[in-house]
């Protein structure tokens, strides 16, 4: 009989034989190498010694990959918020934590309208980020927060800490959405990371506000942080998009 050696220690070696089993045998010679054939004589009172070494393993790695597909789904890598500014002065906002395969692990409303409008979703929990905004918007027309008549202004901030979520496959999901639905509204992406996310709940300030408003400030030193607070997300986004026009 025949078979590959796949593991060798002091004075044993396991090999897989040709008729698929795994057993333990005696070291033949130190040359031997793992990968090596070797010719071997089965035998069977070291079989179940093996095969049940080699099922403890197995149910070790099983409960490992388990554990770790278990922390993946269930810890926070980053968060996606969106905030409505509708032309007829309502604003809906929420937040959302995503895991390490891009899916919404929790979902907070920032203000009134945004837990009123979760109110009314179906259950979002490990769900893609795109779905569940494409969702926030249309419950927020159902709810009137978005307005038909004038022009509205969706912000979605992605903050990521660990693990990046693909921002442009949200923007073109939701921007798909907006357009086969005929929406009036037009889409702004802004993206932070964990120190932003975290000064903005220090100052409790939107995060997506927040990465907006020291953006101005870059863009501009005459503009301070109390004034900005006091500005809409339009006003400050203007102020952005005037001072890039005279670059």
């Amino acid at each position: 009989m025949k078979g590959i050696v796949i593991e060798k220690s002091k004075d044993k070696l396991i090999v897989l034989t040709d008729d698929g089993d795994f057993i333990e045998i005696d070291k033949l010679s130190e040359k031997v190498e793992i990968g090596n054939e070797i010719v071997i004589v089965k035998e069977k009172n070291n079989i179940k010694k093996t095969l049940k070494r080699f099922a403890l393993t197995a149910a070790t790695f099983c409960m490992i990959i388990l554990g770790y597909v278990s922390y993946c789904s269930l810890a926070t890598q980053g968060y996606v918020s969106i905030d409505i500014n509708a032309s007829n002065n309502q604003s809906a906002s929420v937040e959302m934590a995503y895991n390490s395969f891009g899916k919404i692990i929790k979902l907070q409303g920032l203000n009134k309208d945004g837990n009123s409008l979760i109110e009314k979703m179906d259950k979002v929990k490990f769900k893609s980020a795109d779905a569940i905004i494409n969702k926030f918007i249309e419950v927020s027309e159902k709810d009137e927060i978005i307005s038909q008549e004038k022009e509205n202004t969706i912000v979605i901030t992605i903050t990521a800490f660990n693990k990046k979520i693909d921002d442009e496959s949200i923007d073109s999901s939701v921007e798909h959405y907006i357009k086969d639905n005929k929406i009036n509204a037009k889409v702004m992406i802004v993206t932070g990371n964990k120190i932003d996310y975290k000064k903005s709940k220090q100052s409790d300030v939107q995060i997506d506000k927040f990465i907006l408003m020291n953006k101005a400030m870059e863009k501009n030193s005459a503009y301070k942080f109390d004034d900005l607070n006091k500005m809409s997300i339009e006003e400050i986004t203007s102020i952005i998009n005037e001072q890039e026009k005279n670059y």
